[in-house]
């Protein structure tokens, strides 16, 4: 009935002797269910520890305004970062009709100003559908790793203006997901191994999974993947996703 069952077999045997086999089969949607429970939960739980630190900060800034008797800046700062915070919840709580993808971007706005990078979520992007075939769990492996990628390009940058802007809508019949930055762009090397599983810029091991991920998704649904760069200028990330199969 068009869904995807895993199915484990496990011999059994008797004096080195195959008799039988145990089977165990399971609906592929119960697995789906429980990673997007858990991405989700951890997407929350990151955003919320970045948060927290820089909460305390900003309460830190108001309360050595204060002791200055600056209690006009005080109030200034204030002000400025309820209007921040009101233009960014707008856009993610009332446009990304998905908790987890809205606490991933969350998550990685808070992350990107620990690095000292703008995170900019494109006041036009809305998300209300699931494409045909894409989980939650597809979007939050694609939006993470390409809004992690673009944090990564600014590692041997010492440009002030940094900035990372995503975009999450429809496109005619496709969900569009696009990541801009203005970082380091990638060398032609690069781009030649960029999507082959365990190749990566970096030495920490355990690195160059993300675009080998996404990849996967993009082609099981059968859609496409963009990329733009130009060395020192930045790049983007373009992926299409069709919302209906076929």
């Amino acid at each position: 009935q068009g869904r995807l069952v895993f199915s484990n077999r496990i011999p059994i045997q008797i004096d080195g002797e195959t008799v039988g086999a145990i089977a165990i089969f399971q609906d592929k949607s119960d697995v789906d269910r429980l990673a997007e429970e858990l991405t989700g939960v951890q997407a929350f739980v990151d955003a919320l520890r970045v948060q927290n630190h820089e909460y305390s900060n900003k309460l830190h800034t108001i309360a050595g305004l204060i002791q200055l008797d600056e209690g006009k800046k005080a109030l200034q700062y204030i002000f400025d970062l309820e209007e921040e915070q009101e233009e960014f919840s707008g856009v993610v709580m009332q446009k990304i009709h998905n908790d987890s993808l809205a606490g991933l971007l969350l998550g990685k706005v808070s992350r990107g100003k620990e690095l000292g990078v703008q995170v900019i979520i494109e006041k036009d992007s809305e998300f209300i559908d699931h494409p045909e075939g894409v989980t939650t769990h597809d979007l939050v492996v694609i939006v993470g790793n390409l809004i992690d990628n673009s944090l990564d390009a600014f590692s041997s940058t010492q440009d002030q203006n940094k900035t990372v802007h995503v975009f999450i809508g429809e496109e005619n019949d496709f969900l569009k997901i696009r990541v801009r930055d203005n970082g380091e762009g990638i060398r032609e090397e690069v781009r030649e191994k960029m999507f082959v599983r365990g190749f990566s810029t970096k030495s920490t091991s355990g690195r160059g999974i993300g675009l080998f991920l996404i990849q996967a998704i993009v082609e099981r649904v059968e859609g496409k993947i963009e990329v733009e760069s130009e060395l020192n200028i930045g790049a983007t990330f373009s992926i299409y996703l069709p919302k209906k199969r076929g």
